[in-house]
């Protein structure tokens, strides 16, 4: 085994590098607060889209991401990524509504509003990368088939 650099450097590699920034940093934004209801979903959709994108990222830089079954289960996970993200981006949007009244200039409690608007963001940004990263599998997967038949 050994470390596939041309992989670090292309569109792919650089969009899955980009996915494990920004599920990381959506994850801290709303860890950092006291987080509750619905907002415990987009935490998990974090956490379980930087384990398995940062899985897949370890398994194509090793260079087994050109093994068959990979790229079945790659299609799967990124699907399932871009619908858990676009449910999350929903949930941190409607959670940075719901506390909009805190961010006013004479308010003295504690509001998680500036949080979680980044969080929101970020969840919108994952969702978008994730999405790329679909598009992109999609079209690889279809010019793979072309040349088959």
């Amino acid at each position: 085994l050994s470390l596939d650099r041309a992989y670090a450097r292309s569109v792919p590699g650089a969009l899955r590098a980009a996915q494990l920034f920004a599920s990381a940093a959506a994850w801290l934004c709303v860890a950092c607060t006291r987080y509750h209801g619905a907002l415990h979903f987009v935490v998990f959709a974090a956490v379980t889209s930087w384990l398995l994108t940062l899985a897949a990222y370890a398994t194509s830089l090793l260079g087994l991401g050109r093994l068959a079954v990979v790229q079945r289960v790659r299609g799967l996970r990124v699907r399932a990524a871009v619908r858990r993200r676009v449910a999350a981006c929903a949930v941190a949007v409607q959670a940075a509504r719901a506390h909009s009244f805190c961010d006013v200039t004479g308010y003295r409690s504690r509001c998680p509003h500036r949080a979680y608007v980044a969080a929101a963001v970020l969840c919108c940004l994952c969702a978008l990368l994730y999405a790329a990263s679909a598009l992109l599998h999609g079209l690889k997967w279809r010019r793979l088939h072309r040349q088959e038949q």
